[in-house]
Parts: structure tokens; sequence; C-alpha cells
């Protein structure tokens, strides 16, 4: 990022202003109501202005193959020079951004073609407030939360439209932008322009796939002397591992591991990681996160939320994990890359597995969408399903409803998923580049255009890497905690015999008592040792549920004995975080206590 600040309210531009500067900011520009913040962590370069023509871009991007101030006169000439008109100006930009271009009176506002980069704002009663956390805009206009919204944000695996829990907050997105004209503004229509492609075969996707997103990476390294990856054991961070190898990037990997399943930190994982930096040479980093659940609940207050906004509950508030950028900033890193974003190239099971003849938006709703098995075994909630198929209208407009093809439910998923999925870059964004490079635009076009069947068994991940790299397939696979072994001959992965049994057996016993009383009891913590606290770590969810007023006004209870197993309770202790900002604010709101 670092930030952006744009607002006509002189109030409300001071106090935010004081915030961002409290939280460690510092602006590159401000002027007129528009203020642009460097990334905390990097010196680089947002901003060109001639005094009266302005272009402001912040995130991680490169324009037309340039990068930084360069970058940003190419583009203003492009702009003011050329004429050249807008939605073609962010063709020829590439990554994940927020830019704004200014003409003495004259602004646009608009984000990347997928809308990565995460912006907000708020229009009305002749005012506007724009910038990157939601949190803050509904502090400054006193919104209040939307309770539908909120609802449905803590069910669903992300939300796709403008929506945000607080009223009258929206979200910036790849079909709009904003124009502030004389001291206005108002949103405008802005075209997503689209590649189309048709792959005969899996090989020759994968070599479009591999052309386009080495040369769009070789250019993202020009502004990157030293990367930090964040890699599992797994596939889609090898992948990004084998793209930095193959570009000679100077990359450390790095994982962080804490006290319990919370943070998904594995201790063969980490295994994997120093097996991968051995064999290449490569330096590795683990960050201990070990901090109690109940330890970041209580931490989180005001103060933290002021800070960090709606980034506060990341990891339920592991406070640690929230203040590893500082640590970072010793090792001369300038760019922090997640491992996940190639989770599109693969098929998503819960899709494949309830996919059939007549497979509606519905159909995809209530396998796909929906938080694994939180709101049907621990807590009971009001019906939003209606909200979660509206919240996908804008996508379906064109499509069937009644009859998805799989490709259409895959991409439906994958695009219903950018929000939640984004969370983490957009956080580091603030401090350090942070590039998801296969959601940015152009790879996206591509990876949307390959058919499932040609990912079935990871073919597409495995052939990338397999010519991109192959070496990196000397070294295990370790994927969804578990340990996959890989057939060279065929480029497959496939699970230990005893693991199959295992899970045929977990299975078989899904739905009924002997899943609780002996899977949950002793299986589980023989296959997945992390998980040895859920016990407690369930307790503690319960206890913090009850302490909430909110959750009764958002009609959310805890069932009459709820399983204590069988669903996702990293996603539930997240949940919990997740309220406690909402509860905090709704407190001060109602005391009419504003600001600490």
């Amino acid at each position: 990022m670092g930030k952006i600040l744009i607002t006509n309210d002189t109030r409300w531009e001071s106090d935010l202003k004081t915030c961002f500067e409290d939280a460690g900011f510092h602006s590159s520009y401000s002027q007129n109501g528009v203020t642009a913040y460097k990334k905390q962590y990097v010196s680089n370069e947002n901003v060109y202005t001639d005094g009266e023509r302005t272009v402001i871009c912040v995130g991680s991007w490169v324009y037309n193959g340039q990068v930084g101030g360069e970058a940003l006169r190419l583009l203003a000439d492009d702009f003011f020079g050329l004429g050249i008109e807008l939605q073609y100006i962010r063709n020829n930009l590439i990554g994940t951004f927020a830019c704004v271009i200014k003409d003495r009176d004259v602004a646009y506002v608009f984000v990347d073609g997928t809308h990565t980069y995460a912006l907000y704002y708020f229009i009305g009663n002749g005012k506007f407030l724009i910038t990157n956390t939601y949190y803050h805009i509904a502090r400054e206009i006193t919104a209040e939360i939307n309770n539908n919204i909120l609802v449905l944000q803590l069910a669903k695996t992300g939300l796709c439209d403008k929506e945000t829990p607080f009223t009258g907050v929206c979200r910036l997105l790849e079909d709009s932008c904003i124009c502030i004209r004389n001291g206005m503004a108002r949103i405008e229509d802005m075209n997503v322009n689209s590649s189309t492609y048709k792959f005969r075969n899996t090989d020759e996707a994968v070599s479009c796939l591999i052309e386009k997103s080495l040369y769009i990476s070789k250019a993202f390294s020009r502004s990157s002397k030293k990367k930090l990856l964040f890699a599992t054991g797994g596939l889609d961070s090898r992948l990004k591992l084998a793209i930095d190898l193959h570009n000679g990037n100077d990359t450390m990997l790095a994982y962080w591991k804490g006290l319990d399943s919370i943070t998904n930190g594995t201790s063969k994982d980490w295994e994997i990681n120093v097996g991968l930096a051995k064999k290449f040479n490569l330096e590795s980093r683990l960050f201990d996160v070990s901090e109690s659940f109940e330890k970041c609940i209580e931490k989180l207050d005001l103060n933290e939320c002021n800070r960090f906004g709606e980034y506060a509950s990341i990891y339920a508030h592991n406070s640690k994990w929230l203040h590893m950028a500082e640590e970072i900033a010793n090792l001369g890193v300038d760019e922090i890359e997640m491992g996940y974003d190639p989770d599109i190239l693969r098929m998503e099971n819960a899709i494949v597995k309830s996919f059939g003849k007549n497979y509606s938006v519905e159909n995809l709703i209530a396998n796909a969408c929906f938080r694994n098995g939180i709101f049907t075994k621990v807590l009971s909630m009001p019906d939003v399903f209606q909200l979660a198929y509206d919240d996908l209208k804008r996508l379906t407009a064109t499509m069937d409803k009644s009859d998805l093809s799989i490709d259409e439910a895959t991409i439906l998923f994958n695009y219903s998923r950018l929000d939640m999925g984004m969370g983490l870059n957009n956080f580091f964004n603030q401090y350090y580049y942070s590039i998801p490079l296969m959601y940015t635009k152009p790879l996206w076009d591509i990876i949307s255009a390959i058919p499932c069947d040609y990912k079935e068994d990871d073919a597409v991940s495995l052939r990338y890497i397999y010519n991109v790299h192959k070496e990196l397939l000397d070294l295990p696979v370790f994927s969804h905690n578990n340990l996959m072994l890989l057939d060279k001959s065929s480029l497959k992965l496939r699970y230990p015999v005893k693991k199959k049994v295992m899970f045929m057996i977990r299975d078989t016993i899904y739905r009924t008592p002997i899943y609780d009383r002996v899977y949950l009891r002793y299986f589980e913590k023989k296959l997945f040792p992390e998980k040895s606290e859920n016990g407690r770590l369930f307790d503690a969810c319960i206890k913090s549920l009850q302490s909430m007023d909110l959750v009764g006004k958002l009609n959310i209870s805890i069932r009459d004995n709820p399983a204590k197993g069988g669903f996702d309770l990293p996603a539930l202790c997240a949940c919990i975080a997740k309220l406690k900002l909402y509860d905090l604010y709704s407190r001060q709101k109602e005391n009419s206590f504003l600001y600490q």
C-alpha cells in the first residue's frame, strides 16, 4: 500500500491522519483532502505530481513493465498527454492496487481488475471518505452495524458484493470507479476488460500460464531486492518458489507456528521448508507466534482496533502475528509473498463431491460457500441463504442459475473467496510489497479459462512446477495436513495406504456417534497432533460467545449439546475475534465514547 485517505471533511481527515500516524505511517503526499502514505518498511515511490496533475498508485504493481517513479511518470504521460482512456490505463497496470488520477478539480479512483486491493468508501449528505479499512470509515461516520452482512461475513468464505458489515460503508469493486468533481463524489461504472482463451489440452494451458506468469513476475521482481515467501509443504507455495528460483530472486523461506491449530502451523510443513532451503541454498526462518487464544481475545481492545482496523481480528487477534511485520524489518526484506494464491489452479473438493445434473447456484452455496460445520454443528443463526444468493447476483446475471457447469461453479467459488483470501496480502501490503501473482487480472483470465477436468489430480500445478523447476518435486508434498507421495512417471500425488484407510474410516463414521467417541478422541490426535488443544479452544470459544452482548442482537445462539469436532475450529476462533471487534465498536457507540 501503504495507505490512502481521501475526504472532503476536515474533521475526518484530521482524526484519521492522527490515527494512521500513531500507527507508524508517514505520508508521501497530502493536498486538498488527498493523502497517500508510504509503506512502513519499504522506501517506495507511489506519487507523481507536477503541481496541478497528480497520479497516486498504492499497493504492489507494475505499469507497462515499469515500476516506481518511472512507471508513474509514464502513466501520467499516457493519461494527460496522450489521452488514453481510464480503462486502458488500468489494463496496463498489473498487480494489487488502488490508483488516483487527479487533474485540478477532478479525480478518479479505481482498483485492480480483480479487486484484490481493499479500498472502501462512504458517500452521503454531500460528504465522502475513502480509505483502506472499513472500520476506520465506520468509526468516523458512526455507522450502524449491518447485522445481515455481519452474519453473512461470519458464515461465508468471503463477501462478493460491495456491502460491508457497516451500513453505508462499501467496498470499491472492479466494475466501478469513484469520480470526484468540484468537491463532490459519485460512483461511476468502469468496464472490466477480460481476455478470452480456449485451450485444447492441459499442456497448452500450462504453457500459456507459464509464459505469462514468468513475464509478469520478472517485471515485479524489479521493485524487490529480497523476498520472504511464507511457504507450507504443499504445492501452492512450491509453485511460487519455482517462479522465484527460475527468476533468480533472493528468496527466504518462512513459516509461522503457534500453540494450537488457530495459526494452522504444523511441524511437518516446517520440516519440508527446512529441506527445501537446504537443497536450494536458501535462508529459512520460523516465526514463533505462540500465544493462547484466551490471551489473544483478552488483549483485543479499541486501541488495537484503531491501530489495525478490521485486520485486528486476523488469527483471532494473535498479537505476535500482527507485529511480525516489525520483526521482519530486521531481515532486509522488501517483499512478503503468501504461498496460497495458486490454490485457484486446483479443483475444489466440495464442488467435485456435490456436483451433478442441474447443479444450481443454491447447490453451490449450500455445499461450498459456507464455513465448514460451524453453523450446523455449533451455532444456530438466522437463515442467511438468501443473503448469500443475493451476494452472488452480480456475478450470475448472465448464467443459467439452475444449471451451472462445473467450470462456472468453480469460477464463482474462486471469486467468492477473494475477499477473505486477500486478507493477509492486504495486511502485509501496508508494510512491504506483497503480490498475489495468480490473482492478478491477466493470470486470473487464463486460469478461469482452464477447464476443471484439466486440473484433476493437481495436474496444472504439478506440470507447472515440473516445467519451471522440476527439482522441487524431489521433496515430499504435505498438503492439507497430509503427506502425499509423488508418482513421477504420471506426475500424480497419492496418499500412503495407511492414510487412505484412515480417511475411509473417517468418512464412513462421520455422521454417526462413533465419530465423536472414537475418531475425535483417538485417531485425530494421532493424525493431527496440532489439534491436541482443540478441546480447550472449543470451551474458550463458548465462554467468549456467552460474554458478548452483540451475539444475542445478531440472533446467534449456541446449539444444545454442540459438537466438539467435525468442523473448522480455527474458523470459529476467527469468528469470535471478529465478533469481539464489532462488539467493542457497538458498545463504545452506545456509550457515545468513540475515541480512546
